[in-house]
């Protein structure tokens, strides 16, 4: 993990130069086909920064001796916010969304970027495969706080629903749009740093298949 930690630390700075460089370009000098060349050249350097930048995070997450600090948050207003920043992507997506979070504080232990970066990768993910519907909930029961996320999908099996927690997994090739197949293992290591538990299932609805997202922070 360490030798892919320094690799992707590496590569970060020449990268970063390369798409510089690129904006640097005078696209009015450029012809038709030549400007089209350019931005794929500058979407695959982005997409590959983007890449980079993720494995160095989950190399770092996936050491031993990684730790967050932690403190008193409110959970509630936290998952509000991000919700409330991804709204209207998720509405330009046709999903009918649905949202049940408590206006009082929920207090847990944790760190709040890491909840936003949870948060915003599941909801990311939401707005990438959901089919037409999407609803989150917070709620407290037994002294625990869950959150759910839950959105209908064209999985077929439990099996694909646990396989979304692994590197690299993006379902179906042709739906995947620029996923890298990281942005929830990143979630649940994130959620584990913090005593959590970051799940998904596959559930039986009347005309939709839903998939099931849960996690839990004691409080």
């Amino acid at each position: 993990m360490n030798q892919i930690e320094n690799i992707s630390h590496d590569l970060r700075t020449p990268l970063t130069a390369i798409i510089g460089f690129l904006e640097l370009i005078d696209r009015d000098s450029l012809d038709v086909e030549d400007r089209e060349s350019l931005e794929v050249v500058k979407k695959k350097a982005l997409a590959l920064k983007k890449l980079t930048a993720q494995f160095y995070d989950l190399s770092r997450l996936a050491a031993e001796d990684y730790q967050l600090k932690l403190k008193k948050t409110d959970l509630g207003r936290i998952l509000r916010e991000t919700v409330l920043d991804s709204y209207q992507e998720l509405k330009l997506k046709n999903l009918n969304v649905s949202v049940d979070i408590p206006d009082t504080p929920v207090f847990v232990r944790g760190n709040e970027e890491a909840l936003e970066r949870i948060f915003q990768n599941l909801l990311q993910n939401a707005g990438r495969y959901a089919l037409s519907v999407f609803s989150v909930s917070l709620t407290i029961e037994s002294g625990k706080v869950y959150v759910r996320m839950i959105n209908d999908t064209d999985m077929e099996n439990q099996q694909d629903a646990d396989s979304l927690f692994e590197r690299f997994y993006t379902g179906d090739s042709a739906r995947k749009q620029g996923s890298t197949g990281l942005g929830l293992p990143i979630a649940k290591h994130l959620a584990e740093a913090m005593g959590g538990r970051l799940s998904a299932c596959l559930t039986e609805a009347e005309d939709k298949n839903g998939c099931h997202c849960l996690w839990k922070f004691l409080d």
